[in-house]
């Protein structure tokens, strides 16, 4: 890169075959693709020819030195010529290049220009669909000002109305019309645009409304200088006013309204203004037949015309004036002011004519500057296709090592889904199984009840089993239920526990105030193991009542459970158990710490588990165990993921009391 700007900037210096003197001698004074294009920015209304000039070089210059800031500004400025002339094809092109480019740099001042006018550019073939495209994306962007912001707003609404819907412009304009802190400029445009509006959609009350909103505006001093849209269009608005009145046949309202303008004018000194008045009064008469009565006015309106030096209004006037004086019968006055405004459509005419050949003029020379940077593009892209010939061969090597990393990437990803397969697999098998003594003994239970004819004992014991199976086999496919689902089947298991050794303890199952159990999901049947635990290993061999109690709560933002018994504690209970009890390891005990081992890996989780002897006087007293989930899992299509908890005020509590 250092290289090729050496060697370009030599060239440059010292003479290059096919570069003009101009260029050549503003080289020589190291002059920036950017700063080439302010000067020829200061040229683009008084010399064209200079300023496309100028602006094709700095875009020669860029493209060399590969700068891209200088490309984008003389493609908006390359822009700014073409639209100028009405050479609006070509404007679109070098705008939507300067777009595109701003953008892809994060230049938002040179992209919001670009924006601007490629917006005005489409809107002037017509392209309405495709300047709304641009405005919704300026407009999810946050401006530095308010202004920028009402402006984006504004023209939106203008092109919605361009497309039909009208209905979205109008609830669009008047929204904006209702901020306090619109600029007068804002106001007048807004206005405006909503009375045109309401015009086509034929709703003159309306119409007449927004016309006055403008209207209603403190008149432009003339001594004070004033923004020429916001003139141009507070003068629009009276003329819009004043051809709604007489289409509506209110003739005699316009004519008050325009006096009052009239009056305005010549208290400000606005010689626009006044003019404006008298042709609208003029006009007025005019069309009520009221001839003699217009033509003063009118001969006023004609004369302030000419002495600003505004040929469309002069010819106007005077048109009008010749028809007053027709209608008349003076028709050798008529026929001079006829001449008059046949030489003003002449002058007009030959004005327009001598535009159209300047902009032809203009066209031809901006098209020479634009074959000499195509050939300049296209020598860059040859030069950039060698480099890209000799980059080929290491893109081959590059692509054979990418190629061999990923199919070890390949590999490696399909041997993990597998793990995760299987982990999977053994998971759900976990969640199926519940301790078979369990099962077993709650058969012998209902079998101890059909011997004993407690038929009623025999078919609630049965039912409430049933129902338990039930829960189980439903939340078998499930990595996690909510808290809610998963305490109604430990609610069920406790009551079956507690029908056979209700002389053995009692029991309660309490949540937290501050937990929704609706809202939190955790693993199935995770804390079960324990509790089956805690009633036949230590509650059972108590000689009095025991106490088990289940507690769900939150603490650091972390959800525990804690299952307390006050039985004779696990050392007691081994030396109590036979040998074919030590033989056998509980199932659920071992299934959870499996369970635990593979949720913890499958979803990032730290679920933990801390089992506490509880001793007095170094005898056993009971046991607490503590599950820990410190984030809840909220089940979503797909995998679970974190989230912290939430407060609530729903509390829940079971017991057999």
């Amino acid at each position: 890169m250092k290289r090729i700007f050496i060697i370009s900037l030599f060239l440059i210096c010292f003479g290059t075959p096919g570069v003009g003197q101009d260029k050549s001698s503003l080289f020589k004074k190291e002059l920036t693709p950017v700063e080439l294009v302010n000067k020829a920015n200061k040229l683009a209304e008084t010399d064209a020819k200079q300023s496309m000039k100028l602006a094709s070089e700095a875009l020669e210059k860029s493209l060399v030195l590969k700068d891209k800031q200088g490309e984008y500004h003389a493609y908006n400025t390359l822009g700014t010529l073409y639209y100028n002339i009405g050479n609006y094809a070509k404007a679109v092109k070098y705008f939507n290049d300067a777009y595109n480019g701003f953008n892809s740099i994060h230049d938002e001042k040179g992209k919001a220009y670009a924006g601007k006018y490629l917006t005005l550019a489409l809107e002037k073939q017509q392209k309405y669909e495709e300047a709304l495209k641009i405005i919704n994306e300026e407009e999810r962007k946050i401006y530095s000002s308010k202004a920028e912001t009402d402006n984006t707003k504004y023209k939106k609404a203008r092109l919605l109305s361009k497309v039909g819907r009208s209905k979205e412009a109008i609830s669009d304009l008047k929204t904006l019309a209702g901020d306090s802190n619109l600029t007068r400029e804002n106001k007048i445009r807004i206005y405006n645009e909503l009375g045109d509006l309401y015009v086509n959609a034929k709703d003159t009350l309306s119409a007449y409304k927004a016309y006055e909103q403008v209207m209603n505006l403190p008149a432009f001093n003339a001594d004070k200088e004033n923004s020429n849209t916001s003139r141009q269009g507070y003068l629009e608005a009276i003329k819009k006013f004043s051809d709604l009145k007489i289409t509506s046949g209110k003739a005699f309202d316009n004519i008050k309204v325009q006096n009052f303008v009239l009056n305005e004018g010549l208290k400000s000194r606005d010689t626009d203004l006044v003019q404006l008045a008298n042709y609208n009064i003029g006009n007025t008469f005019l069309n009520q037949n009221e001839h003699q009565r217009a033509i003063p006015y009118l001969t006023n309106s004609a004369s302030i015309a000419r002495s600003r030096n505004n040929p469309i209004e002069e010819q106007k006037s005077v048109k009008d004036l010749a028809k007053a004086y027709e209608k008349l019968g003076q028709y050798h006055k008529a026929l001079d002011v006829y001449k008059r405004y046949i030489h003003l459509a002449d002058s007009f005419k030959n004005s327009q004519n001598a535009n159209e050949e300047l902009s032809l003029a203009l066209n031809k020379e901006f098209l020479k500057q634009e074959e000499r940077i195509k050939d300049l593009i296209n020598t860059q892209k040859e030069k950039e296709a060698s480099i890209q010939r000799q980059k080929a061969v290491l893109w081959t090597l590059g692509a054979g090592l990418l190629l061999f990393v990923l199919l070890t990437w390949a590999l490696v990803r399909n041997i993990r889904q597998k793990q995760k397969a299987n982990m999977l697999i053994k998971l759900q098998s976990l969640r199926t199984q519940m301790n078979p003594h369990f099962i077993f003994n709650s058969l012998n239970s209902v079998n101890n009840f059909i011997a004993k004819n407690d038929e009623r004992s025999a078919n609630k014991y049965l039912s409430d089993f049933s129902k338990l199976m039930r829960i189980v086999l439903k939340n078998s496919d499930q990595d996690f239920v909510s808290l809610s689902a998963e305490i109604e089947t430990l609610g069920i298991y406790l009551g079956l526990e507690h029908f056979r050794f209700g002389d053995k303890f009692e029991y309660s199952l309490d949540v937290a105030d501050d937990i929704n159990p609706d809202e939190l999901r955790i693993p199935s049947m995770l804390i079960q193991p324990y509790i089956e635990n805690a009633i036949w290993h230590g509650l059972r061999y108590r000689e009095e009542k025991g106490v088990l109690q289940v507690k769900f709560f939150i603490d650091d933002e972390k959800l525990f459970c804690s299952i307390y018994d006050n039985g004779i504690g696990r050392k007691k209970s081994a030396e109590l158990k036979t040998d074919h009890q030590k033989a056998y390891q509980s199932t659920g005990i071992k299934n959870t710490k499996e369970r635990i081992e593979i949720l913890n890996t499958l979803h990032k989780t730290s679920l933990g588990i801390s089992l506490e002897d509880l001793e007095e006087n170094g005898i056993g007293t009971g046991t607490l165990v503590t599950i820990s989930l410190p984030y809840l899992m909220e089940q979503i299509p797909g995998e679970p993921r974190l989230m912290k908890l939430k407060n609530s005020s729903t509390q829940k509590s079971i017991s057999n009391k």
